[in-house]
């Protein structure tokens, strides 16, 4: 099998996974990845060769990992670079943006991200050859390898951040007690996890605590949207930088301008606040069919509200995760 994965580390934690999160796993015996201890190796070989698709940096023995993801993905912008950013800090976070490396991951979001390539190479591995492999295939879905039990946990628990596989983390989080197919409206397929920050004054802090879930969220790898449903007032446009953002009211008016709307690396998509106040009416007549829309083009949704109470509100809770 042609390696499409690559995995920069130092010796000693290739030698032993459990030092990055993979404890049990065999990494040399993976044929879908590839390993680097050095960033001249892994340079020179993923400069040239494009079946690698994607590279996760968890370290090397002769350069910093952050150095080694920019370097990487300076060399090759085709290249999916994911930082194994298991203590990241503000500063690594933005250092990260300004290199455009695609996503941060946390031990866990990283764990999750190998027991899934690792099943997609069995299944494609069965296809080919039909018997002993297409059966693992079916006991790696259920059961994942030896980390397979943090996943499980994980999986059960609320929209949370984690940096060890013992607490629970965002790891597609499935929701209220309800099932989202019950929700009139919401679509069917893997809708999002949909998280409103709502206060009932002005000046609590929803704006700075909504930018802030979103960047985390997109910092774990899950297409984030960062939704300002603060019709009036809202400032997301600012707070994030995207000063040119799609509105509301123009995402309503056109709905086929939201296949344009994607994040940017470590930055979620930003759907903004109308531009004109006069807009808002509209905004909250079709909010529920713009939402519709928008559960089913992202893994997590983050909504920042005003503090005047609105139909629009009622929505979102609706909605809500």
């Amino acid at each position: 099998m042609t390696p499409f994965i690559a995995l920069c580390a130092d010796t000693e934690s290739i030698r032993r996974p459990d030092l990055i999160g993979l404890a049990g796993e065999s990494l040399a015996s993976q044929e879908w990845l590839r390993l680097f201890a050095t960033a001249e190796e892994a340079r020179r070989f993923l400069r040239n060769d494009h079946r690698i698709v994607e590279a996760w940096v968890a370290g090397c023995d002769d350069l910093e990992p952050i150095n080694l993801a920019a370097t990487l993905k300076r060399d090759r912008s085709d290249l999916r670079v994911c930082l194994l950013a298991f203590q990241g800090t503000g500063s690594l976070m933005s250092r990260a943006s300004a290199a455009k490396i695609d996503a941060s991951l946390t031990r866990l979001a990283f764990a999750e991200r190998y027991a899934d390539m690792k099943r997609r190479s069995i299944v494609e591995a069965g296809e080919v050859s039909a018997g002993p492999h297409a059966q693992h295939a079916t006991q790696v879905g259920a059961g994942g390898g030896a980390f397979a039990g943090h996943l499980s946990a994980a999986k059960e628990g609320a929209f949370a951040g984690a940096s060890s596989p013992s607490s629970a983390p965002l790891s597609r989080p499935q929701g209220s007690p309800m099932s989202r197919a019950e929700h009139p409206g919401v679509a069917a397929h893997h809708p999002a996890f949909v998280l409103p920050v709502v206060s009932g004054s002005g000046g609590a802090g929803k704006s700075t605590v909504a930018a802030l879930s979103a960047l985390f969220a997109q910092g774990l790898g899950y297409k984030t949207l960062l939704l300002d449903f603060d019709l009036q007032f809202g400032d997301m446009r600012e707070m994030t930088g995207c000063t040119e953002a799609l509105s509301v009211d123009e995402a309503i008016v056109a709905p086929e301008r939201l296949a344009r709307l994607a994040p940017d690396g470590l930055l979620p998509a930003v759907l903004a606040a109308p531009r004109r106040l006069e807009n808002a009416e509209a905004v909250v007549s079709g909010a529920g069919c713009l939402l519709d829309d928008l559960q089913g083009r992202f893994d997590v949704i983050v909504a920042n509200t005003g503090a005047a109470w609105a139909e629009h509100h009622v929505l979102l809770l609706e909605r809500c995760s």
